[in-house]
């Protein structure tokens, strides 16, 4: 019998809505959500049960960005890249607004980490550009 659990890891710049996005599939106010950036530190998972379906642990990180050696900034970053490895899939958040050299960083440690699946998934639509 084939297990019915799965680990997706939700990853993306600082302030791209990946906590509320967590809370949002999970029905639930887990997460904190504010417009201050990096107010995620550590990883943050949270359990959807789908009955006889199965379960999917998702894994809300701190936003990725590029950090200086040692310090608070470079354990956030840390955090994040670490929740990428043995994950059955990665759901790379976008916020439209962001320009592409932003992005930078999180695609080269989705590069680095352990093959799953990505989604690339977008943010904040229902704000005009």
């Amino acid at each position: 019998m084939k297990p019915k659990s799965g680990c997706i890891a939700i990853v993306g710049r600082p302030n791209a809505g990946k906590s509320t996005l967590l809370n949002a599939v999970l029905d639930a106010n887990l997460s904190i959500v504010t417009p201050k950036a990096q107010t995620t530190r550590e990883r943050i998972r949270g359990v959807l049960s789908e009955g006889k379906r199965g379960q999917l642990v998702f894994v809300d990180t701190p936003g990725i960005h590029q950090a200086r050696e040692g310090g608070i900034n470079a354990f956030m970053v840390n955090e994040a890249r670490e929740a990428m490895g043995g994950v059955d899939a990665i759901w790379y958040l976008v916020d439209p607004k962001s320009e592409v050299y932003h992005e930078q960083e999180v695609i080269k440690l989705i590069v680095q980490a352990p093959r799953a699946p990505v989604f690339v998934l977008q943010s904040k639509a229902d704000i005009k550009l």
